[in-house]
């Protein structure tokens, strides 16, 4: 299939991270990776006649979303709901949050694409470029998500 002009506005490495209730734009984030999707489909008909079978859509998975942030005074939020939602395992709706990822144009105002994670709690914090001599601190949050939707 052809790349079209408006699909190489998409590579694009630039972007900024929202987590609804706790930060408009996360400081400092590095990389971010949505996951992806898998769908499974299943046969709605029976019979042997591969022209006459129809098909109906069975599941879904998302895998988890992760995110790079630098270490940092503006973090403590961040660190602080990460911490509750992994003692807590995800239990209970106060500690999910919805997660918008904004794929942005050079101009880093223009927003190409949006991507909307809901029901997101953070499974783990790592930290990143540690005992590395990196003078740049990470840390990098993987979170379970609910549903995922795009937005353009």
């Amino acid at each position: 299939m052809a790349q079209t002009a408006d699909d190489a506005k998409i590579f694009s490495k630039y972007y900024k991270l929202e987590v609804k209730g706790i930060y408009g734009e996360v400081p400092g984030v590095t990389s971010a990776d949505p996951g992806r999707l898998t769908v499974t489909t299943e046969e709605a008909t029976q019979g042997d006649k591969p022209e006459y079978r129809t098909y109906t859509y069975g599941s879904h998975e998302y895998d988890d979303m992760t995110f790079t942030v630098q270490t940092g005074p503006g973090m403590t939020k961040l660190q602080e709901w990460a911490d509750k939602a992994m003692k807590a395992g995800g239990a209970g709706n106060a500690l999910r949050r919805d997660i918008s990822l904004y794929l942005l144009a050079r101009d880093k105002t223009t927003v190409l694409r949006t991507i909307n994670m809901f029901g997101c709690y953070p499974i783990s914090c790592n930290a990143g470029d540690h005992d590395t001599g990196s003078a740049i601190k990470s840390i990098v949050f993987t979170c379970n998500v609910d549903r995922i939707e795009e937005a353009k």
